[in-house]
């Protein structure tokens, strides 16, 4: 599955970061996706008809959960100042921060872009006798954002057209054609770009959410992409298992930020839940539980317990706007574990990430979502570690067949 999202020139001088937090969020269809992206020509404007043009950019990034932000790394090729001479476009570690933006029409949105650098740092445009720096600034815009609906995946289309960029002109020698050294106020940016989504190597998809109201579909729903009448489950109960050795449910015990210090392996798990609406917006799925069988951590030693200890709970399910058939879910989990001659634990997330892929065997997933340590007071929790990583993923048992659609 693809994704597309213009990348402005990421560039240089605009840090993706769109409208507000307080906008619409982006999502994938599984975490964490790795977002990666090129465009063509993205062009900056330094003063009036004084022109720097990237022919390639290319960008990177990671998109760990439905947000209002992506961080994209940029790298920049192929770039001349004035139609005359080569220079070098560094980005010396700055970031564009591309927030999800408001929607202005059907898959159609609009946002701002910040560009975030380190301290000290700032993105670097090189060449003969010019040097330029561009910092850390938000509020640039417009940027506009397109949903192209595909087949399985939606991509995310994105243009540029940026006034008011800060710059500040170095060095301005012989044949620089620059109006002198100093900090600059009207630098402008157009460009278009497009990115990829994936999460091990594989297409997820990659859009801004858009509000729709989801159903449980009983039958394939190609090529219309929505359910037909009377197709919609309602009052249906929801039953997800994973077992050894088609399916692997293991929680990485985590000491931040990446060191496994233990990891679970359970024969079996499975998921439940009932879905009594026939469409929501999002829609809530009921009595929600998840159970483990048998878990025996690294040392070999048996868990006594490794239970869910807030359910059942309500969580919510929408329609992705990224991938085709698939949902979102969100809702509160707290798991606690004890393994035998350790202490006992506790991890929560108030919003823990999942994913419902529609199919004719269709898949509950969770994938590498984290849960962070959550105090059992006492002081007894200081033996346990930061966090969670709990990957499994759940053919459905039954109804049967099911399609996440609008």
């Amino acid at each position: 599955m693809r994704y597309s999202v213009p990348l402005f020139f990421a560039l240089v001088f605009s840090a993706l970061v769109p409208v507000s937090a307080l906008g619409e969020d982006f999502e994938s269809g599984k975490y964490p996706a790795a977002i990666s992206g090129s465009g063509g020509s993205q062009v900056l404007g330094i003063e009036k008809e004084k022109l720097v043009t990237c022919k390639k950019v290319t960008f990177t990034g990671e998109l760990v959960e439905q947000a209002a932000t992506v961080s994209l790394a940029p790298t920049y090729d192929e770039c001349t100042a004035f139609g005359i001479y080569s220079v070098a476009v560094e980005p010396n570690g700055c970031v564009y921060e591309l927030y999800a933006a408001k929607e202005v029409s059907e898959f159609k949105f609009e946002g701002t872009t910040d560009i975030v650098c380190p301290e000290g740092k700032k993105i670097t445009i090189s060449g003969g006798t010019c040097k330029v720096e561009v910092g850390s600034q938000s509020g640039l815009g417009k940027v506009t954002y397109d949903d192209n609906l595909g087949e399985e995946t939606t991509s995310l289309a994105m243009e540029e057209s940026l006034t008011g960029i800060k710059l500040n002109v170095v060095q301005d020698g012989v044949f620089c054609l620059l109006a002198g050294t100093g900090e600059k106020t009207e630098g402008t940016y157009t460009g278009a770009s497009t990115s990829t989504g994936s999460f091990e190597a594989k297409a997820v998809g990659f859009a801004v959410k858009q509000d729709i109201p989801t159903k449980l579909c009983k039958q394939n729903p190609k090529p219309a992409l929505a359910c037909a009448a009377g197709q919609a489950y309602k009052d249906v109960n929801l039953e997800f298992v994973a077992e050894e050795p088609a399916q692997e449910t293991k929680i990485k015990i985590m000491e931040k930020p990446t060191n496994v210090k233990n990891e679970l392996k359970c024969d079996a798990s499975k998921v439940t839940g009932t879905s009594k609406g026939e469409v929501g917006n999002p829609l809530p799925i009921q009595n929600f539980t998840v159970t483990f069988d048998t878990c025996v951590n690294s040392a070999g030693k048996t868990c006594d317990s490794v239970t869910m200890e807030n359910a059942p709970t309500t969580v919510s399910v929408h329609a992705s706007a990224a991938l085709r058939y698939a949902g979102a879910v969100f809702g509160p989990m707290t798991i606690r574990i004890k393994c035998k001659g350790e202490v006992e634990c506790r991890y929560k997330s108030d919003k823990f990430p999942m994913s419902l892929f529609g199919a004719t065997v269709a898949v509950f997933d969770v994938g590498d979502s984290i849960m962070e340590k959550w105090a059992l007071g006492g002081g007894m929790d200081l033996n346990c570690y930061d966090r969670i990583v709990w990957r499994t993923s759940y053919p459905i048992v039954k109804p049967g067949p099911l399609w996440v659609t609008r």
